[in-house]
């Protein structure tokens, strides 16, 4: 039997840290095995149906390019984003009917339903093996059924660019700089980065990389070093991680992403909804205060 352990890191506010975190099968920095693509391209790909809150998609999927071009743009490193365009899916996480991950990386807004915590702004899902830490599948869903996204660079509400660029280091395999630490928040270089957990609203300049950032990236993807990919990975142990964006009702001010972990290990072919129990990881809290 398969089995799907998840690890929840709930955002709470965090400590001073010095540098880049990587992501682990713990969900503990340092602790585990790090998480990793075990290859330097990873195909993203958005549903076409877009968002009713942007007029069109040309601008909102034109948001999605530039927070990959980001990424892609760092020269220490030859990981790289591939735009796979449009697509009709919808489905995040697990595949209901298979209890497995599509293995199709997809962003999605929901604009009709939100089925996870209702303050989440947006919601990451990276799936790896247990055995190894090589992610598998990576899903991000943005909460426009209860927040507003904008695209432009005035009237700024939840910037989707910002957004995206952040969750994109998760899906690569970086944690919040300031892990678990309580204490984080009085460093003012930490809170430059784009992986920092801190963002108000309007914010804009996490679309931009800090050097932290791009170390970050480059020591998991190094230019010159061959990413080994565990070619068994149909029959591995799965886990899954969840990156999230929380909000709460009130006027604008600084959303805090909060860090809380949990370990939950359950068989996942027991029942169709336990990937709901199981999923939330990663989760990176905005509240509106």
């Amino acid at each position: 039997m398969r089995l799907l352990c998840a690890w929840c890191l709930l955002c709470a506010v965090a400590n001073p840290a010095s540098a880049y975190l990587r992501s682990t099968t713990t969900g503990v920095p340092g602790k585990g095995l790090d998480v990793f693509w075990g290859t330097r391209s990873v195909v993203i790909k958005y549903n076409s149906a877009g968002t009713n809150q942007i007029d069109g998609t040309a601008e909102l999927f034109e948001a999605y390019r530039r927070s990959m071009a980001t990424w892609n743009a760092v020269s220490c490193s030859d990981f790289a984003f591939v735009d796979g365009g449009s697509t009709p899916n919808s489905l995040s996480g697990l595949d209901p009917r298979t209890r497995e991950p599509d293995r199709e990386n997809l962003i999605v807004f929901r604009d009709d339903d939100w089925t996870h915590q209702k303050d989440l702004l947006a919601l990451t899902t990276v799936i790896f093996s247990n055995t190894t830490g090589e992610i598998v599948d990576a899903d991000l869903e943005l909460n426009s059924f209860r927040y507003s996204f904008s695209v432009s660079d005035t009237d700024v509400l939840n910037d989707v660019q910002n957004t995206v660029t952040h969750e994109l280091g998760h899906v690569l395999g970086l944690d919040h700089p300031c892990g678990n630490d309580p204490s984080c928040g009085g460093d003012d270089l930490l809170k430059e980065t784009t992986m920092y957990q801190n963002a108000p609203v309007g914010e804009l300049k996490k679309r931009d990389l800090a050097q932290d950032d791009i170390d970050g990236l480059c020591a998991i993807y190094p230019l010159t070093v061959e990413v080994e990919s565990d070619s068994d990975l149909a029959d591995a142990t799965m886990s899954a991680t969840s990156s999230s964006c929380h909000a709460s009702p009130g006027a604008a001010a600084s959303p805090l992403w909060w860090l809380v972990f949990a370990l939950i290990s359950s068989a996942l072919a027991l029942r169709a909804n336990l990937w709901r129990d199981v999923r939330a990881a990663y989760r990176a809290r905005y509240r509106h205060r």
